[in-house]
């Protein structure tokens, strides 16, 4: 997909307002299911000491390969408080599928909502051991931002994340409030996605 990116990128670069260029990340291309992805790569763009985007976009992977490296590390670190797991997730991952496929494919945007997904269910964790409105603020705020930055691998996620919750609660393994917590701010996500929708008529998964 590096192509399409660098023609989208340059539409952004192109463009000749801010305005124009928000419309066109958050509406127009791949009908508005990346906006943050794009934001994210024309900042990098705008910034790089390279002026080619296709030199900039072969090399992005050098960005996000070893940022999904240390999230994993931190997850498994959380799912299991043990170094020597955490750091053969951590290698296993730097050999994995979704390395591969974000190198050969091109799959930028879902490579990076994955690093910021697996980094929400990190502060899900942490907010299912003690109860913290910070954990569960930063687990709002990692999750809506997957949905901005890939809406299909945000649907995953979300779906993921739900049923383990409501697993949770018919276990009353964790102390009740905070599973419900998290569900509910794990459904207003759901809820941003629809009215994102309803207002601007971006593109929304939950169709």
């Amino acid at each position: 997909d590096t192509h399409y990116y660098v023609e989208e990128i340059a539409i952004l670069i192109n463009s000749t307002s801010v305005d124009d260029t928000f419309n066109s990340a958050f509406v127009t291309i791949q009908h508005g299911d990346r906006p943050f992805a794009l934001l994210f790569f024309l900042m990098v763009a705008k910034f790089a000491p390279v002026g080619n985007i296709s030199y900039i976009f072969d090399n992005i992977p050098i960005v996000l390969g070893p940022s999904l490296v240390l999230v994993i590390y931190f997850l498994t670190r959380q799912l299991t408080s043990n170094d020597t797991a955490s750091l053969l997730s951590a290698f296993l991952t730097a050999i994995s599928f979704h390395t591969l496929v974000g190198i050969y494919a091109g799959s930028y945007a879902n490579w990076l909502a994955l690093i910021v997904g697996y980094l929400s269910i990190v502060f899900v964790l942490r907010s299912l051991k003690e109860t913290s409105r910070f954990n569960v603020l930063l687990f709002l705020v990692l999750i809506n931002t997957a949905l901005f930055t890939h809406i299909y691998t945000w649907s995953i996620l979300t779906l993921v994340i739900g049923i383990f919750l409501l697993v949770l609660l018919k276990m009353k393994y964790y102390e009740r409030r905070n599973v419900i917590v998290l569900l509910i701010a794990l459904l207003s996500s759901v809820f941003i996605d629809i009215l994102i929708t309803i207002i601007k008529g971006a593109y929304s998964d939950i169709d």
